[in-house]
């Protein structure tokens, strides 16, 4: 069985670089709160050598170092740009699994395991190279297409492969390292070669509980190679089950099994109509709201529409329904709503259903979303003001200035001098 492992070092920080590239030369924090009380969460190394650690005040790592730029970063956030990542490695794999913190169970490390399992005639590696590089660079590939920086190991043991990303984080994660992708990928070929690399991997990589890693290393403990020489039962007498847990999977005396997650499916939605619906306006009414549903779904997984798929059920009688299907493509892979209404439309227009429609189902066949299209469907208000200014006018100039008003409250003693009408130019 062929595994590999992705780490993605200081994600949250990826992700502000990713949205600020400005940043990448400059101090920066991600803190749970934009405010003074706010408190920090990641620290770049830059801000590091300025003595800014997670856990302190947002005002005090400013005293600190005066050029800190912050940014918050909502655990919302964190899970769904995990949940992008997972998106993405499924097109490489079947099968992942996404690893979380013990003491946050609802927040991702950033850390991935893939199955390559039967994947070897998808990626067929030259004789010369190791089983797994042509996957492992399209791991690699994959993550870069994401904006994102981190480590791939290809291997055979979950544990090993884990361990060895860690070990690999060294480096910038700001992705200014040049051929980072290049350095970033290690492919083992068998297992013992595989096991040799991970004995000598330092335990300060794996973020043990500190009590624990200052008590090995006052025994001169420092890597997993030492870790397995020591006898495993002492280990759990003196130190418990997790250390014991450690030097069973360090040593490949405990089955540590992938636990992967469904691949996401395609969203769709779907309208039942309480009455038979002929007319291209009426299906157009109706649809909109389930088309904005679908794109909101699409964007919050980092996706844009590359195909529309309409499906119409229509009755030609009482017991005879059948579906009617159109495609429809826009010219590239887009969030925008109206362009997709008005190819809908052209095509209503264009082919009218034969028959009255009862239901309406879309759904899309979906490609990554730019920055861009997510940063305008994310600031698109729900109500368009100039849309809404636009039809006013044309209410005054069909109806006169007067057709269009608002109440306002006036000084006056009787009820009826109490308010009174004004116009309104602009919403």
């Amino acid at each position: 069985m062929r595994l590999a492992c992705v780490d993605l070092p200081a994600l949250p920080l990826q992700l502000v670089w990713r949205d600020q590239p400005d940043w990448r030369r400059v101090p920066v924090v991600v803190v749970d709160d934009d405010r003074p009380t706010g408190t920090v969460l990641w620290a770049c190394e830059r801000a590091r050598a300025s003595r800014v650690l997670p856990g302190q005040r947002y005002a005090h790592a400013l005293g600190l170092c005066p050029g800190l730029r912050a940014h918050p970063l909502a655990p919302a956030a964190l899970r769904a740009a995990s949940e992008v990542v997972r998106a993405a490695l499924h097109r490489v794999a079947p099968r992942v699994e996404r690893a979380w913190h013990d003491d946050r169970p609802d927040q991702p490390t950033g850390s991935f395991w893939l199955d390559g399992d039967g994947l070897d005639r998808l990626y067929p590696d030259r004789p010369e190279q190791p089983a797994g590089t042509c996957w492992g660079r399209a791991i690699a590939t994959t993550i870069a297409e994401l904006g994102l920086v981190g480590a791939v190991v290809v291997g055979h043991s979950r544990f090993a492969t884990f361990a060895l990303a860690r070990a690999m984080r060294g480096g910038d994660s700001s992705g200014q390292g040049g051929r980072g992708a290049d350095r970033r990928l290690a492919v083992y070929g068998t297992d013992a070669d595989e096991r040799a690399a991970a004995r000598a991997v330092p335990l300060a990589r794996l973020e043990l509980a500190p009590e624990l890693r200052d008590a090995l290393a006052r025994l001169g403990v420092f890597t997993l190679g030492q870790l397995v020489q020591l006898p495993g039962g002492g280990i759990l007498e003196r130190w418990g089950k997790d250390a014991h847990q450690l030097y069973q999977l360090a040593a490949g005396e405990r089955w540590d099994p992938l636990v992967p997650e469904p691949p996401p499916s395609s969203p769709d939605e779907r309208v039942l109509l309480d009455d038979e619906e002929h007319a291209a306006e009426g299906l157009m009414f109706a649809l909109k709201p389930a088309l904005d549903r679908l794109l909101d779904r699409l964007a919050r997984r980092g996706r844009a529409v590359a195909a529309l798929h309409l499906e119409l059920t229509l009755r030609r009688s009482v017991h005879d329904v059948y579906r009617r299907s159109d495609c429809i493509k826009p010219a590239s892979a887009t969030l925008d709503g109206r362009s997709l209404l008005r190819l809908i439309r052209l095509r209503l227009d264009g082919q009218p259903p034969a028959h009255g429609a009862i239901a309406l189902r879309v759904w899309a066949d979906d490609l990554g979303a730019t920055r861009e299209q997510l940063a305008l469907f994310a600031e698109r208000p729900r109500r368009d003001r100039a849309a809404a200014d636009a039809a006013l006018a044309r209410l005054r100039a069909e109806l006169g200035d007067d057709a269009v008003v608002r109440p306002v409250l006036c000084d006056g003693h009787l009820p009826e001098h109490q308010y009174g009408w004004a116009r309104i130019d602009r919403m």
